[in-house]
């Protein structure tokens, strides 16, 4: 195999031999104001999801502990191959769906870190 003289090719290549792995089908659903944004056409793409198992989270007042709650919120990520990507940049407030996923649960986009030079990376939460 020859040797890639541009470290970016090689890059791209391992990007894209991971997403061969571990990628799955998610739909972007693109919104403003919590209706179908008419500038950005909703995508299906894939990508790598990983989520978080749900684990309480055990809050404390501070040194008195007058008060305790627990939070279970579902976390999970989106990184997209930038290379394989030309769709419109995803915004906080999008949705996306697992469509392989048992019951194709939803996700909402809660940040997006698009200075990253090989993918775009959604933080999501539970929708």
């Amino acid at each position: 195999m020859p040797i890639s003289t541009n470290h970016h090719d090689f890059r791209e290549k391992v990007v894209a031999a991971n997403d061969a792995l571990f990628a799955e089908p998610v739909k972007l659903f693109f919104l403003k104001g919590q209706v179908a944004d008419p500038g950005r056409a909703n995508v299906q793409i894939d990508a790598v999801l990983r989520t978080n198992a749900d684990k309480p989270e055990t809050m404390e007042g501070g040194r008195s502990d007058d008060w305790l709650t627990n939070i279970a919120a579902g976390k999970a990520m989106l990184a997209i191959d930038r290379a394989a990507y030309d769709g419109p940049v995803p915004r906080k407030g999008d949705k996306v769906k697992a469509l392989a996923r048992k019951g194709t649960p939803f996700f909402e986009v809660l940040h997006v870190n698009d200075r990253d030079h090989v993918r775009l990376i959604l933080s999501l939460g539970e929708a």
